[in-house]
């Protein structure tokens, strides 16, 4: 088991939420046109016109702001991932739900079991 995972860990269930909301919100085709197509539009217009004004910056900005989001979303994706392998290989999950939207709060569980569990070993 990876006990560094587990004790470098913040809290399971704020990452858990973070994570939800952010697949849901990269599951709609509209970030993907602020991510990619907008910010061709204003270079291809930039190189056209030579000018740009506020709306290609706050574009830009926003641009910038959801790729970091992105990142942030696939860093959380593989920490689930590794939850997943973790839980498995220690008997769990413990606990289950009958939506799959929400079966990655049960690996939230899972390691906050696996954490509580190590704490327990370590302090006796």
């Amino acid at each position: 088991m990876d006990y560094n995972f587990i004790e470098n860990s913040t809290d399971f269930f704020k990452d858990t939420n973070e994570y939800f909301d952010l697949r849901r919100k990269f599951q709609g085709i509209f970030i993907w046109f602020d991510m990619i197509v907008a910010p061709l539009i204003t270079i291809v217009s930039f190189l056209l016109y030579g000018t740009y004004d506020l709306f290609a910056i706050l574009g830009f900005w926003k641009a910038l702001v959801a790729f970091q989001s992105w990142l942030r979303y696939r860093y959380l994706m593989s920490r689930v991932k590794t939850w997943k392998a973790l839980v498995n290989e220690n008997g769990g999950p413990q606990i289950a739900t009958n939506d799959p939207e929400y079966h990655i709060f049960v690996y939230a569980d899972g390691m906050q079991r696996l954490q509580n569990r190590k704490f327990i070993i370590c302090n006796h």
